[in-house]
C-alpha cells in the first residue's frame, strides 16, 4: 500500500470522509435567507441546506444560530484543534440543542467523536441545560429521492465537492 493510500485511509478512519478539494470549483456551499433569523445563514452541504429548510418550516423552532462558537479539542494526532458546531437551535418549549449535521457513517469517526465529547463538556460548563446531538440523513430526508431533489436544487446554484465515504473511496455523487 502506497504512502498516499495509507494517508487517505487514516484520514477516513479519523474523520469519516475524504474530501477531494483538488478542484476548488466543485465545492458546494451557499447561503439561505432565514425568515426566523432575518438574515442569511450559510450552508456547507446538501444536508445542512435541507435541514435549515426544515427548521424554517418547523413551528416549534423559534430561532437558530449558525456556527455559534468555537470549541477546542485534541484530535487523534494529539494536536489542539478548533471545532465549530453547525447550529444552536432554540425550540418553543425552551429547550436548546447544539447540533452537528453529518452523514450517519461519519458519526463513528474518531475525530468526530472527539469533537462531540468536547462539545458536551463545553455545554455542561457554559450551557448546562443545552444538549448536543447529531442530525443525520435519517432525520433530514424521508427518502433517497428527496435527497436527490435537494442535490439537484443546490447543484443548479453552486458547485460541489466530491465526497468519499468511510473507507470505500467511492464517490457519493
Amino acid at each position: 500500500m502506497g504512502k498516499r493510500k495509507k494517508s487517505n485511509t487514516k484520514h477516513i478512519s479519523d474523520n469519516g470522509a475524504y474530501f477531494n478539494k483538488a478542484n476548488s470549483n466543485t465545492y458546494r456551499t451557499g447561503r439561505i435567507y432565514s425568515r426566523k433569523n432575518r438574515k442569511y445563514i450559510p450552508y456547507r452541504s446538501a444536508y445542512e441546506y435541507a435541514y435549515i429548510m426544515k427548521l424554517e418550516k418547523d413551528e416549534n423552532i423559534i430561532s437558530y444560530i449558525s456556527e455559534p462558537f468555537e470549541i477546542k479539542y485534541i484530535n487523534t494526532d494529539g494536536v489542539l484543534k478548533t471545532y465549530i458546531p453547525d447550529l444552536l437551535v432554540l425550540h418553543s418549549d425552551g429547550s436548546v440543542y447544539l447540533e452537528e449535521i453529518k452523514p450517519s457513517a461519519m458519526t463513528k469517526a474518531l475525530n468526530v467523536k472527539r469533537k462531540a465529547s468536547s462539545a458536551r463538556r463545553y455545554l455542561k460548563e457554559y450551557y448546562p441545560t443545552a444538549k448536543y446531538r447529531f442530525v443525520t440523513e435519517e432525520s433530514i430526508f424521508k427518502s433517497n429521492k428527496e435527497y436527490m431533489e435537494v442535490l439537484s436544487k443546490i447543484w443548479q446554484e453552486k458547485s460541489y465537492t466530491k465526497i468519499y465515504f468511510h473507507s470505500t473511496l467511492k464517490p457519493l455523487v
